[in-house]
């Protein structure tokens, strides 16, 4: 319950960072000219880099394979110097047999569209926090997180859009750098550690443009 408690309210702090990071450059994406907002999903799965240590490791299997994972985001892509850029703001969540991970992270991407506009590849740096629970050490953490997330984009055909809304389909790879380590005992009291060092997420998203 403590952890479940924890991780509704990291969620709740983190939502409202996803929201602001994007809202904080407002003002300047939308003084741009062909300023366009989106709204989006990202379906995948996510792995983990981590080790379980110490003498109690033996007696602690650790979950840390692909698993299902979602991500919510939004951003606003502009033009600067001919060259189109977005903003983005990500919020995604996974979840393994004994432990979960909450990460909010925020961007800038490059992007080279195609000239009839009907497709896209983007790459860009990522910067937030991450938030890691686990049932071995029963613990939580909260830590500083950066790496690159890239990606491609096709637009949908004229018939799945309507007046200014467009869609467009993807896939994206997102590799985050953590430093995370949580110590704790087995249940014959031997040490068991979780050493956390990166997350990998990867799969299908979907943009609403407005």
């Amino acid at each position: 319950m403590r952890i479940r408690n924890s991780l509704k309210e990291s969620m709740v702090a983190l939502c409202a960072a996803a929201i602001l990071v994007p809202s904080g450059v407002a003002a300047a994406s939308t003084a741009a000219a062909g300023s366009n907002l989106f709204l989006g999903a990202q379906l995948g799965g996510s792995s983990l880099a981590a080790d379980t240590e110490g003498p109690g490791a033996a007696f602690s299997e650790f979950d840390h394979d692909v698993t299902v994972s979602g991500a919510v985001l939004a951003g606003y892509e502009s033009i600067y110097s001919d060259q189109h850029y977005r903003l983005t703001g990500t919020l995604g969540y996974g979840q393994w047999n004994n432990a979960r991970s909450l990460e909010a992270l925020g961007g800038v991407d490059l992007l080279w569209r195609q000239s009839d506009g009907s497709g896209a590849v983007y790459i860009g740096p990522r910067l937030g926090a991450i938030r890691f629970s686990d049932d071995i050490t029963d613990q939580s953490n909260t830590r500083f997180a950066w790496g690159v997330e890239v990606g491609a984009l096709t637009e949908l055909e004229t018939r799945f859009s309507s007046g200014d809304q467009s869609i467009s389909v993807g896939m994206f790879l997102r590799h985050t750098v953590i430093d995370a380590r949580q110590n704790g005992e087995a249940g014959n009291g031997l040490d068991r550690d979780i050493k956390l060092r990166s997350q990998t997420s990867f799969g299908f998203q979907v943009l609403i443009w407005r």
